[in-house]
């Protein structure tokens, strides 16, 4: 069995990682049906990661569930 490196997963609602999947993934990370994944030995970007907390704060800011529906 091979060895599997470590990353620091980023679990996103779908639509979310939906939106940001190609940019997740041109910046070098990877992504699996639910994750962002940094492997531990890379740099967290974190303009993107601000990128996609804005967006989930302009997107959801009038909406009453914590989850989208």
């Amino acid at each position: 069995m091979g060895s599997v490196p470590p990353n620091l997963n980023i679990a996103l609602e779908s639509h979310t990682l939906d939106s940001y999947r190609n940019a997740i993934t041109a910046a070098g990370d990877k992504t699996t049906k639910m994750l962002w994944q940094v492997a531990f030995d890379a740099p967290i970007n974190h303009k993107l990661l601000a990128e996609i907390i804005q967006y989930n704060m302009t997107t959801k800011q009038t909406m009453t569930p914590f989850w989208r529906p």
